[in-house]
């Protein structure tokens, strides 16, 4: 049992994207006021004489020569960030321009992901910035993207929606230059998983066609892959903005006030105040939070399920092994047969991760109710 729940925390911690702390931070000191508002705009910056020369093109010819120049320049110039791992903030501009459209320009791009004298970068990164240059050079572009994203196809992803501190961190600095104040926990709340791909298009002869310097370095073909299968949409930036929720995340962080409300004594609030509609869950509590992203960003508490594989469905974990099912069900048959209490499942496999001091205060965060965290690690590492 030890094994198994500890691979199934390996597994949950395996998603690119996600990476979250359950447990709110207490707010220190009086609340503050948000110095500005953010302005959500297109990160295709409008690159100037200066930026084409820091990149050193001279670019000339007909359009579809210009277009197609642009593009062999992000092939033989780049460094296309295949292991993620030794580019740990590759992602960033994908990630923050996913809720703060803009906070990471083409023009930051340019300066600052750059190693060994190389921009490297992501789908992303190859597309704004390709746009950035063919718009210099009088092209008329757009960005596309994949409407799925990488959990609707990766086994091993499973929630998708957090930031680790470590990515936050980073992010702050663009926040601080632009005199945001954004606390950790809020922007935690917002993040959310990314599309899986990206692409420029360029306008030529009145058809758009597509520039995307990622399928050389992957042998990925946008066209056959995505076009065919109808996994596409146009990029549409000001809709992205989430700043009015981070906003109010902030307000509630700094008024001290959780991102959930507290629930009575005796059992988890039976629905969640407001507009929001959620799910009915396996004891008739309606508002719930109906999928692992509403859970992650505090829209609303944690359903009960009593079946182990509707949690595992829940938390996006594909095809578990049929002992991650049976095990699962165990923990629930058992800790109810001994307390009484109902085990919210779906809560303890996200708070799994947290060391054993956090995961009461996680699991209490999720679905409101309290854990017996002395039996549960009995069962857990007892086994059955």
């Amino acid at each position: 049992m030890r094994k198994l729940l500890t691979l199934i925390g390996l597994l949950l911690s395996m998603c690119l994207l996600v990476s979250v702390s359950c447990v709110p931070s207490d707010p220190v000191g009086p609340p503050k006021p948000l110095a500005v508002s953010f302005i959500a705009s297109s990160p295709v910056a409008q690159f100037t004489d200066e930026d084409i020369a820091f990149l050193g093109l001279d670019l000339s010819g007909s359009p579809a020569q210009l277009a197609d120049a642009i593009r062999v320049w992000q092939e033989d110039t780049w460094t296309y960030a295949a292991d993620l791992s030794d580019f740990d903030d590759v992602a960033d501009p994908i990630r923050w321009n996913y809720f703060l459209p803009g906070i990471y320009s083409s023009r930051d791009i340019i300066h600052e992901q750059v190693r060994d004298g190389q921009i490297y970068g992501i789908c992303f990164s190859y597309a704004v910035v390709y746009c950035s240059v063919a718009e210099y050079y009088g092209l008329e572009t757009r960005i596309m993207s994949t409407i799925s994203r990488i959990s609707d196809s990766d086994p091993n992803s499973s929630f998708t929606t957090g930031m680790p501190e470590s990515e936050y961190n980073r992010l702050k600095v663009k926040l601080e230059e632009r005199g945001l104040q954004y606390d950790y926990e809020a922007v935690r709340l917002a993040a959310e998983e990314t599309p899986g791909h990206y692409w420029a298009e360029v306008k030529l002869d009145g058809a758009w066609v597509i520039q995307d310097a990622t399928q050389k370095a992957v042998g990925f073909y946008t066209t056959a892959a995505l076009y065919t299968s109808g996994d596409y949409q146009l990029y549409d930036w000001a809709s992205l903005d989430r700043s009015a929720a981070l906003d109010e995340y902030q307000r509630l962080a700094d008024t001290g006030q959780p991102a959930l409300p507290e629930t009575e004594d005796d059992g988890p609030f039976a629905s969640q105040p407001g507009e929001y509609a959620g799910m009915t869950d396996d004891l008739g509590q309606a508002g719930r939070a109906a999928d692992i992203d509403d859970l992650m960003q505090g829209r609303a508490p944690a359903p009960y399920l009593s079946n182990a594989e509707d949690a595992y469905t829940y938390i996006r974990f594909r095809n578990p092994p049929e002992v991650f099912i049976t095990e699962g069900q165990f923990l629930i048959d058992e800790y109810q047969r001994l307390t009484g209490d109902k085990l919210y499942l779906v809560a303890l496999l996200v708070c799994d991760k947290e060391p054993d001091g956090g995961i009461g205060e996680c699991y209490h965060n999720l679905c409101g109710e309290d854990l017996d965290v002395a039996l549960y690690l009995e069962l857990k590492f007892g086994g059955n």
